[in-house]
């Protein structure tokens, strides 16, 4: 394991995923918003809030993929590991789904094959399983001890985590009327489901006074400083955190809309009023 003093302060920046996620921005850019969209004419430009929200997502995946960030969860630090989780899943897919035009979005649902897969991906029961399924997987032992291992399936496996996190966020986010949100009032209901199936792995690891990932950063967290446990139950814990503090801030979002949805059902509601019948004249 190389100390990390002895990084180069290149390798903190990990250009090669910079290059990678500026390019992304740069090809958004150029297609939808600048000259290139005159080979998409049929799709709609972004909206400033669009692209806004696009290029923060880019960021944030750069954030989780790269950055110094991503160098300390190659074998330095599991803490490190589980804020990628976070920003990759639950940061940078809804910005990139945001900010993605509605006109895009019927481009894969007008591709053969993709387009029925994604239909049925962003329905909210198969969303919410494949999603809560993979984020437990990501934390299970063996695997982890591989990402560690190999740049190239971390990095294909926090990807996989956006496209999954993307049908995930659906029922919450889109923009199409063709696959619609949920009613405000079922979105809380959907949140709550969503952020109970993370708890137990979570919970899990930070509870465990065993260390379970040993063999991907044994040798890391000495460079560090850190024991393997409390690193461990750190970033389980951190992980908790922020996961349910971006759900719950969410939830009161949602509850919010609901509520003004429904007062506005019932201020809507005519009053009956009783109307006294005319006094009969003798």
């Amino acid at each position: 394991m190389i100390p990390l003093n002895a990084i180069p302060f290149w390798a903190w920046a990990t250009p090669g995923i910079l290059v990678a996620v500026a390019a992304v921005a740069a090809l958004y850019l150029w297609i939808l918003a600048g000259p290139g969209h005159a080979l998409v004419p049929h799709l709609s430009p972004p909206t400033r809030l669009q692209a806004a929200a696009f290029l923060a997502g880019c960021l944030f995946l750069y954030l989780a993929l790269g950055s110094p960030l991503g160098v300390l969860a190659m074998g330095y630090s599991f803490t490190a590991h589980m804020i990628q989780h976070v920003l990759a899943a639950l940061v940078a897919a809804p910005l990139l789904l945001v900010g993605l035009p509605a006109d895009v979005w019927r481009s894969v649902l007008r591709t053969p094959g993709l387009g029925f897969l994604f239909r049925r991906a962003v329905r909210p029961i198969p969303a919410l399983v494949v999603f809560n399924l993979f984020f437990g997987i990501l934390v299970w032992p063996p695997l982890l001890d591989a990402m560690v291992r190999s740049m190239a399936l971390m990095l294909t496996m926090h990807l996989i985590l956006v496209v999954v996190a993307i049908p995930m966020w659906w029922p919450l986010l889109s923009p199409l009327p063709e696959l619609p949100r949920l009613h405000p009032g079922v979105q809380l209901l959907y949140i709550f489901a969503d952020g109970l199936p993370m708890l137990l792995p979570l919970a899990l690891v930070a509870l465990d006074t065993h260390p379970l990932y040993a063999a991907a950063y044994q040798a890391g967290v000495r460079a560090i400083g850190m024991g393997l446990v409390p690193d461990q139950q750190l970033g389980g814990s951190i992980c908790i955190v922020l996961v349910h503090a971006l759900y719950g801030a969410l939830f009161i979002v949602r509850f919010r809309q609901w509520a003004r949805l429904e007062s506005g059902r019932i201020d809507g509601v005519p009053h009956l009023s009783v109307v006294e019948p005319p006094a009969k004249r003798r």
